[in-house]
């Protein structure tokens, strides 16, 4: 557990800067996420000021944030000591990752999206629904991939973007996903006997 900790601390730094007695109180005031139909999160217009492609990483971002805290959530309730854990770490950190995007666009002049799209919710229910003794690797499988897919989009951005302000911050969470991929590849089924 000791690595985990480590990179969590690691990862916190990179996305927020700010002490971790800040952070969790930063967390503990986010209750709750909004969740829109997937036809209205769609006809969203691109941001004023922001390229198709800053705006489409903005929007999916915002998206990818609120899903990840969900799940975490879930993880939290539903899952075994790793899940519960990573699921901590996801709230956390995807939180502090999220309230840095809002203040972005506050600077910005424009609103992010208020809810994850049906693919994402179709991620959310699906984990929900599973059994204890699947949980963990389910947990595991769906960060893996998410974090990966996550990568691709951030480093698309860091390289592609023309919004500076944007760019930074892809730069900033490229560091964070890969630390939170690695960390969902560290575990093994020797935690859960089950699997």
């Amino acid at each position: 557990m000791k690595n985990f900790t480590m990179h969590l601390v690691v990862g916190v730094a990179a996305l927020g800067g700010c002490t971790a007695s800040a952070q969790t109180a930063t967390i503990r005031e986010h209750h709750t996420l909004g969740i829109a139909s997937t036809a209205n999160m769609e006809r969203i217009p691109p941001a004023s000021g922001l390229s198709a492609h800053d705006w489409t990483f903005v929007k999916d971002c915002a998206k990818g944030h609120m899903a990840e805290i969900m799940m975490g959530r879930i993880a939290q309730a539903n899952g075994s000591g790793w899940s519960k854990e990573f699921g901590m770490d996801m709230v956390r950190e995807h939180g502090l990752a999220l309230e840095e995007l809002k203040t972005i666009a506050q600077q910005k002049g424009f609103a992010l999206p208020s809810g994850v799209n049906m693919s994402q919710m179709k991620m959310i229910n699906k984990l929900s629904r599973t059994s204890a003794g699947a949980f963990d690797a389910t947990y595991q499988k769906m960060m893996l991939m998410d974090h990966g897919v996550d990568l691709h989009k951030v480093q698309a951005e860091i390289h592609n973007g023309r919004d500076a302000m944007v760019r930074g911050y892809a730069v900033k969470l490229e560091t964070a996903i890969k630390l939170h991929h690695d960390m969902a590849s560290t575990r093994t089924t020797m935690e859960n006997p089950h699997e």
